[in-house]
């Protein structure tokens, strides 16, 4: 590959994901370099650049963000984790936990919605904080391009 089709990124894992990352990367022709700390990242944390074609790059991203599951948010008070992602759920898939219930959306195309569900997420939430109104505002932005049901929070995520 020529030096002008190559593109790199930068990857900010856990040292138990760095395994992973090598994997994916090795398996789509990515290579996989440690980058030395620069002081933003969280502690407990690597820094990774991967460099390959534009093509390849993007693919190990998107499999590597896939890989973390499902997005959670937790409007619940208490709440231990109020935002995080839930490899047990499917990506794609969007868990909102309210006091009165739950909803969970699922993105019919993940590939471009899931990004764009979270994205409105912010707008979405500032209508209401229950069951009911997430769900209306959700269908009146995205209609039928997402599935919606009723949910429980993950396990152990029970709030305080």
């Amino acid at each position: 590959m020529s030096e002008s089709t190559r593109t790199d990124a930068v990857l900010v894992v856990t040292p138990q994901d760095v395994a992973a990352v090598r994997e994916v990367a090795a398996a789509h022709g990515v290579e996989v370099r440690a980058v030395p700390g620069r002081g933003f990242e969280p502690v407990g944390t690597v820094c990774l650049a991967i460099l390959g074609t534009a093509a390849a790059v993007g693919l190990v991203r998107r499999v590597l963000d896939e890989r973390k599951g499902g997005q959670v948010i937790d409007l619940r008070p208490g709440a231990r984790k109020p935002i995080y992602r839930d490899p047990d759920l499917m990506y794609g898939t969007v868990v909102v936990c309210t006091a009165d219930g739950g909803v969970r959306i699922g993105a019919l195309k993940p590939a471009g919605l899931f990004d764009r569900v979270l994205g409105v997420l912010p707008e979405i939430l500032s209508v209401g904080d229950t069951a009911a109104t997430v769900t209306q505002a959700v269908v009146e932005e995205f209609g039928t391009n997402v599935t919606i049901e009723p949910a429980e929070p993950p396990p152990g995520q029970e709030s305080q």
